[in-house]
């Protein structure tokens, strides 16, 4: 511990807080109510018929939100940040860390292992999946499982609730909405936004 200077970590707080905000939400590609149309093919069924709603194929993993495109070359995720108004707020901005030669755009944390960037795939990234898989909710014995449904479990593996369709594409919706609707009330004035920007 005699070599860590802490100084250092305070003076990119804010670079490695951009940083840790993209690599936790990487799972909003997990949302898609394509990546899981094995529980809800029905469903799946009439919003891949509503081009208004998707207007993307189904998922076969949480990385098609940020690789699959759209006859316009878009992302599901670029659609998004553009339909809530929040592309500027997470394109075109860039982490910079002292130990990288490189600046890396913000977006590329969002993308998880899709990220073509070394250190997201390698060091980061993983990182994060490490820390995240090591706070284990455990899981009941197969008989104890429920069968063709998808559950919230409580901490320690217990049942909670049956997952329901709203929990995936609306849930997300409302996310991008809130997010949006925070910034848009929090930043009143151009200094305000200002600020924000040369944080992010």
């Amino acid at each position: 511990m005699s070599g860590l200077d802490l100084n250092r970590l305070e003076n990119n707080e804010d670079e490695i807080l951009k940083a840790e905000i993209g690599a936790l939400l990487f799972n909003l590609g997990k949302t898609h109510i394509g990546f899981w149309r094995y529980y809800f093919p029905t469903i799946y069924d009439i919003y891949d018929n509503n081009h208004e709603i998707l207007g993307f194929k189904a998922f076969s993993s949480y990385k098609n939100y940020y690789d699959h495109k759209d006859s316009l070359g878009k992302t599901p995720f670029e659609v998004e940040l553009e339909k809530y108004h929040l592309r500027d707020f997470v394109f075109n901005k860039q982490v910079d860390l002292p130990f990288l030669q490189e600046k890396i755009e913000w977006q590329e944390f969002f993308k998880g292992d899709v990220s073509k960037e070394e250190f997201i795939q390698k060091i980061f990234f993983r990182g994060c999946e490490n820390i995240n898989s090591g706070i284990d909710k455990g899981s009941p014995r197969n008989d104890q499982q429920i069968k063709l449904r998808l559950w919230l479990s409580k901490a320690f593996g217990s049942f909670k609730r049956l997952i329901e369709e709203k929990d995936f594409d609306k849930r997300r919706s409302c996310f991008y909405q809130n997010l949006y609707d925070f910034l848009d009330k929090k930043i009143t004035s151009k200094i305000q936004i200002g600020k924000i920007l040369e944080i992010l």
